[in-house]
Formats: C-alpha cells, structure tokens, sequence
C-alpha cells in the first residue's frame, strides 16, 4: 500500500499534454490546481512530489509543447522535398482546423498576450519558441533563395518574420472569422510573397 505523498506511477508525456491543453484552453492565471490535478488525474502529494507548483508546471508545459511543436515543423521541413511549399502548406492548415482550434489560437502567442506585462520569464519561454519557428523559416527561405525555388530577392530575414507575423496574426484572425473560404483567402493572398 503505498504511503501518503508518495508519488503517483504515471505516464509524464501523457500528463504533461493533458496540462499544456488545459492552459491552452483556459490561459495561465484562469487554470486552477484543481482543475489540474483533474485532468493529470494526479493527487495533491504526488502533485507537488513531481512538479512543485502550478508555475513549474506551466514552465514545463511551455517547454514540452515547444520541443514537440518545433521538432514537429523542423522533420516535416527536413522530410519535404519542397520545403517552401511544405511551410505554405502549414499555414494552409490554419484555415482546415475545426472551431475548437481556431478558438485556441497559438499557445505561445496566447502566453505573451496573457503575460507580457505580468511574468517576463514565462513571456520570454514563449518569445523564445515562436523565434524557433522564425528560425526554421529562415533558414529554409535562405535555402530556396540560394537554389532558386523562389525568386524573390528580398531579405531572408524580412521574409522569416513576415511569416511570423503572418502566423501570430491568423492566430488571432481565426478566432474572429472562423470560415475556411475566409481565412484560406487570406492566407493565400500573403503567401504570394514566396514566389
């Protein structure tokens, strides 16, 4: 029989996902210890025995999604034999999401909005994560440049954060206009930078 406030045998990718969803979907500041341990379906002990607090938890969270959304991009680049018609094609599913997703928004966006004047570290976690996916722009739009898969002659740089622009923005665009048609057009229109 094990004793009190010993930790619980769990799977930690499984309960890490279930805790990065519920911030997702509720922010930082509205999502309860409670509500937590609900979903990680973890106790009070073993709570604390493996996260400490809902803060370190949170960090944890920022840093499994953004291992597992950045790895996710980056293989799907690498794998693809057109990689600028691959990182269009991730900004095409933007618009292909259901409802539930465009409500969402993006994590790391979602966690500089909510934050930005309030915990300057967890905001940077996030500035951080969203400067991958830039980087990842970047060094594939360098790459199509340099081999001629694009013509455009404009500064890699200036291009990656157009794009990043371009993703924070629909992120947010897609909460107003959930319509596909509507935000497919949209999209299509600032992708014709990438020619």
């Amino acid at each position: 029989m094990s004793g009190a406030g010993r930790p619980k045998n769990y799977d930690k990718d499984k309960v890490l996902y279930a805790a990065t969803n519920l911030f997702w979907e509720k922010g930082y500041e509205s999502t309860s210890l409670e509500d937590l341990m609900r979903v990680m379906d973890l106790g009070k002990g073993s709570f604390y025995n493996s996260f400490g607090s809902k803060r370190d938890l949170f960090i944890e969270c920022v840093r499994y999604y953004d291992s597992k959304a950045i790895d996710h991009i980056a293989d799907l680049l690498a794998n693809s034999e057109r990689p600028i018609e691959e990182i269009k094609n991730i900004f095409r599913r933007c618009a292909e999401s259901n409802k539930t997703a465009h409500f969402l928004g993006c994590f790391a966006g979602n966690i500089i909005t909510e934050l930005a004047t309030i915990d300057p570290e967890l905001t940077n976690l996030a500035k951080a994560h969203l400067k991958k996916l830039e980087a990842l722009f970047l060094y594939h739009i360098k790459n199509a440049q340099r081999t001629g898969d694009i013509q455009i002659s404009e500064n890699p740089v200036f291009l990656a954060r157009f794009l990043l622009n371009l993703w924070n923005g629909i992120n947010i665009t897609r909460r107003i206009y959930p319509n596909k048609k509507e935000l497919i057009n949209m999209i299509e229109l600032h992708l014709t930078i990438l020619k």
